[in-house]
């Protein structure tokens, strides 16, 4: 009798993973997010439907720029044209890989199918953000650009009291927070606690902010 073998899935992670190692010129690294089979059964469909990343090499002028912050020198330029006039390109790669500098940039670019502005979308670059520093931590790359293809975008009516607070308050007002982030052994070992914001500053909580809604 014919029996239907168990499908054990894929491990989309893992794959693109895998060819951030071995190919990362690849254009094929994408993650779905949409199980088409059982779209039917569900309440509402994921408002984010694939992900995807791609590298770049970075230049002479951007490795330096990472040794020298690394290392703590400032004096990179006399550095960069000093051994490549003495020693060229190659002794300066080789001293960079002792310090293990990376060779490439990432970003991740992610495609949603709606967005709620006010309350969703934050926590949406948020969470992708922590995602591209996750891989680019797992391949030793440098996190790049986070690149958003959003699709009805919009602010419900019970929220249009609190834009126009938010739009009123002043965005430089506080110092940019940065993402202290502890490497797993893997992209599925990362815990809570390995995620730390640094001096992290923001206004009020909206449940202290008197508005007459």
């Amino acid at each position: 009798p014919f029996v239907k073998k168990h499908n054990p899935g894929i491990n989309q992670i893992n794959n693109v993973i895998e060819s951030l190692k071995n190919d990362p010129d690849s254009r094929r690294m994408i993650v779905s997010a949409w199980n088409v089979g059982e779209l039917d059964q569900m309440k509402l469909v994921p408002c984010h439907n694939f992900f995807q990343v791609y590298t770049r090499e970075l230049s002479l002028f951007e490795r330096t720029t990472l040794f020298c912050t690394k290392t703590g020198q400032k004096d990179w330029k006399e550095r960069v044209e000093a051994t490549i006039d003495n020693s060229g390109e190659d002794t300066l790669n080789e001293e960079f890989e002792k310090y293990d500098i990376p060779t490439r940039e990432i970003s991740l670019m992610w495609n949603q199918r709606s967005v709620d502005t006010f309350l969703g979308l934050p926590f949406n670059i948020a969470s992708y953000a922590m995602l591209l520093h996750m891989f680019a931590q797992q391949v030793n790359m440098v996190p790049g650009e986070l690149i958003g293809n959003l699709g009805d975008v919009h602010i419900y009516n019970n929220h249009i009291t609190y834009v126009e607070e938010q739009l009123g308050r002043d965005v430089y007002k506080y110092e940019q927070p940065e993402l202290s982030l502890n490497k797993g052994k893997d992209m599925f070992s990362y815990k809570f606690d390995d995620f730390k914001i640094l001096n992290y500053e923001s206004y009020p909580n909206w449940r202290g902010v008197p508005i007459a809604v």
